[in-house]
């Protein structure tokens, strides 16, 4: 008999429940936190590099940008995910 641990997915599903975070489905509910936290590096990252030189400039420029279209590709994916 083996004893099935409870994978990270379904560990932070379940602390969105505990929290009272509502939406159709565990994976819409995941999929809006990971949007917002991958959102919220971006901003963090751009704040952090405020006086960047300009070889440093375009690798923070391009790592701000990836993050923000993975956010808002998530967040497209939860909209389709809830409809």
């Amino acid at each position: 008999m083996t004893d099935r641990q409870p994978s990270a997915r379904q560990k932070l599903a379940a602390l969105l429940d505990a929290a009272g975070v509502e939406y159709a489905t565990a994976d819409a509910a995941i999929t809006a936190v990971l949007a917002e936290q991958t959102g919220l590096s971006a901003h963090v990252l751009e704040l952090a590099n405020p006086d960047r030189d300009a070889d440093f400039s375009a690798g923070v420029d391009w790592a701000v940008a990836t993050l923000r279209a993975a956010a808002a590709k998530m967040l497209a994916a939860r909209t389709s995910q809830e409809a």
